[in-house]
């Protein structure tokens, strides 16, 4: 087994306490370890130690922190984004959980079951967008895609093809920044890319209190 190139380790952000945070962006799973558990991580990490507690060896295995040696995490989230972004069902939204989530789709802008239509019957693929008439990918009137390029610049980029994203752990929460910024401006990296340790501070902190 590996240590999977997706998860974040943070230590001592837990006031008054010894007890490290683990994060996977690929999984979603977000844990808080014992000052022994940690340590038995870390000699995993550094020197490949064997973990010789079997439990807590199979609940890093099975929450994605560890990984088979011949698992291309990689391809498993180029594999999920394709299944997902062009699912025909209504996309599951959820605010049951606080901490950052993988994502498949950034939003509606590069899902192919979301749209945004105006009071005049013109579709968008982003709700910035709307108004802007050269903007527009069809009309309710016929629903032919029109604007070929753009409907293609939401719809057909992939984050695991890009050289700058496929190589960033945040990539599984991320998926490569909001599709309008990408296109009109700048690349755009998820806000949570910059305060994820902060974050995940928070809501450890509320996971915590609810075990003790």
């Amino acid at each position: 087994m590996k240590f999977s190139k997706y998860n974040f380790v943070f230590e001592n952000i837990l006031p008054n306490s010894k007890r490290s945070v683990i994060y996977n962006s690929r999984t979603g799973a977000l844990a808080v370890l014992e000052s022994k558990n940690h340590l038995q991580l870390l000699d995993f990490v550094d020197n490949r130690t064997l973990i010789e507690d079997l439990d807590f060896k199979e609940s890093l295995y099975h929450c994605g922190y560890l990984v088979d040696d011949d698992f291309d995490e990689l391809q498993q989230i180029k594999l999920d984004l394709l299944s997902q972004r062009h699912d025909k069902s209504i996309m599951n939204l959820t605010i049951t959980d606080i901490y950052p989530l993988p994502k498949h789709c950034f939003c509606q802008a590069d899902h192919c079951n979301s749209w945004c239509i105006d009071s005049l019957g013109n579709v968008y693929k982003c709700l910035s967008d709307i108004g802007i008439e050269n903007r527009k990918v069809a009309t309710l009137s016929d629903f032919l895609i029109q604007n070929t390029p753009l409907f293609h610049s939401y719809m057909l980029y992939d984050a695991t093809e890009d050289p700058v994203c496929r190589t960033c752990k945040y990539l599984p929460i991320c998926m490569g920044g909001c599709p309008y910024f990408r296109i009109h401006s700048n690349r755009s990296c998820d806000y949570r890319k910059y305060n994820l340790e902060e974050y995940l501070a928070g809501c450890a902190k509320a996971l915590f209190a609810k075990v003790t």
